[in-house]
């Protein structure tokens, strides 16, 4: 009976350590995929990195100014964030 103990035990070892590889390796994964996916800004012009960065906040207001907008119950904190993303929203677009 004692070597089942040992057996089971052994058993729960390898489980574990199974897991945690697996978790490891899934990490390391996504890890990979992060950084590869990252761009790349040494050989950009930092100029056209900002018109980007601009043009990408520019167009994420609007999307929130839409969204809102869209919102069938509006509440008044909801039409204030409107207000207050459109002032946002020309702030950057005379910025360009």
């Amino acid at each position: 009976m004692k070597s089942n103990g040992t057996l089971g035990n052994i058993l729960k070892f390898a489980a574990v350590a199974a897991v945690v590889y697996g978790a490891y390796k899934l990490g390391e994964s996504k890890s990979q995929k992060i950084n590869n996916n990252s761009r790349d800004y040494s050989n950009t012009n930092e100029d056209e990195y900002l018109k980007t960065d601009e043009l990408s906040e520019i167009q994420f207001v609007e999307n929130l100014i839409n969204e809102l907008k869209s919102k069938e119950n509006k509440t008044k904190k909801d039409r204030d964030n409107i207000e207050l993303l459109e002032i946002k929203l020309k702030q950057l677009k005379s910025q360009k």
